[in-house]
Protein backbone atom coordinates (compact mmCIF):
# COMPACT_ATOMS: atom_id res chain seq x y z
CA UNK A 1 0.00 0.00 0.00
CA UNK A 2 1.31 3.39 -0.86
CA UNK A 3 -0.12 6.23 1.35
CA UNK A 4 -0.17 9.60 0.40
CA UNK A 5 -1.88 12.54 3.09
CA UNK A 6 -1.79 16.68 3.41
CA UNK A 7 1.32 17.35 5.80
CA UNK A 8 -1.09 20.49 7.36
CA UNK A 9 -3.64 17.73 8.42
CA UNK A 10 -1.26 15.02 10.02
CA UNK A 11 0.25 17.62 12.14
CA UNK A 12 -3.33 18.82 13.50
CA UNK A 13 -3.75 15.08 14.05
CA UNK A 14 -0.91 14.69 15.65
CA UNK A 15 -1.10 18.02 17.99
CA UNK A 16 -4.45 17.23 18.64
CA UNK A 17 -4.92 13.30 18.48
CA UNK A 18 -1.35 12.19 19.66
CA UNK A 19 -0.38 10.50 16.32
CA UNK A 20 0.54 11.93 12.50
CA UNK A 21 -0.07 9.84 9.81
CA UNK A 22 3.63 9.22 9.14
CA UNK A 23 3.43 7.06 12.60
CA UNK A 24 0.52 5.47 11.74
CA UNK A 25 2.06 4.27 8.40
CA UNK A 26 4.64 3.23 10.39
CA UNK A 27 2.00 0.93 11.99
CA UNK A 28 0.82 -0.20 9.25
CA UNK A 29 4.09 -1.51 7.60
CA UNK A 30 5.30 -3.18 10.65
CA UNK A 31 2.16 -5.57 10.49
CA UNK A 32 -0.34 -3.92 12.92
CA UNK A 33 -3.48 -3.56 10.40
CA UNK A 34 -5.82 -5.32 12.22
CA UNK A 35 -9.20 -5.04 9.76
CA UNK A 36 -10.25 -2.89 7.05
CA UNK A 37 -13.94 -1.86 6.99
CA UNK A 38 -16.51 -0.55 4.15
CA UNK A 39 -19.21 1.36 5.23
CA UNK A 40 -21.93 1.05 3.07
CA UNK A 41 -22.80 4.10 0.26
CA UNK A 42 -19.01 5.27 1.27
CA UNK A 43 -16.63 6.04 -0.95
CA UNK A 44 -14.11 6.01 2.05
CA UNK A 45 -13.06 3.18 4.30
CA UNK A 46 -11.46 2.78 7.34
CA UNK A 47 -8.35 0.88 8.20
CA UNK A 48 -8.09 -0.13 12.12
CA UNK A 49 -4.66 -0.30 13.21
CA UNK A 50 -2.81 -1.00 16.88
CA UNK A 51 -0.90 2.08 17.78
CA UNK A 52 0.49 2.69 20.98
CA UNK A 53 -1.75 0.36 22.81
CA UNK A 54 -5.03 1.72 21.46
CA UNK A 55 -7.22 0.65 17.94
CA UNK A 56 -6.90 3.80 15.56
CA UNK A 57 -9.25 4.46 12.81
CA UNK A 58 -8.14 5.60 9.83
CA UNK A 59 -10.33 7.15 7.02
CA UNK A 60 -8.56 6.59 3.67
CA UNK A 61 -10.00 7.05 -0.02
CA UNK A 62 -9.00 5.48 -3.19
CA UNK A 63 -6.84 8.14 -5.34
CA UNK A 64 -5.55 6.23 -7.87
CA UNK A 65 -2.48 4.38 -6.96
CA UNK A 66 -2.40 5.94 -4.19
CA UNK A 67 -4.36 5.85 -0.61
CA UNK A 68 -5.09 9.02 1.10
CA UNK A 69 -4.95 9.15 4.88
CA UNK A 70 -7.97 11.88 5.98
CA UNK A 71 -8.27 11.41 9.38
CA UNK A 72 -7.34 9.44 12.22
CA UNK A 73 -8.40 8.65 15.77
CA UNK A 74 -8.24 6.30 18.81
CA UNK A 75 -11.28 4.47 19.17
CA UNK A 76 -12.49 2.76 22.22
CA UNK A 77 -15.67 0.96 20.39
CA UNK A 78 -13.09 -0.57 17.95
CA UNK A 79 -10.70 -1.49 20.84
CA UNK A 80 -13.43 -3.68 22.33
CA UNK A 81 -14.67 -4.86 19.23
CA UNK A 82 -10.93 -6.09 18.64
CA UNK A 83 -9.78 -7.01 21.57
CA UNK A 84 -7.00 -4.64 22.31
Amino acid sequence: MEFEWDEKKSALVKATRGASFEELESAIATGNLIATEIPPHSLQRFLIVRFQGEAWVIVVEDRGEKIRMVTAYASRKMRKKYGI
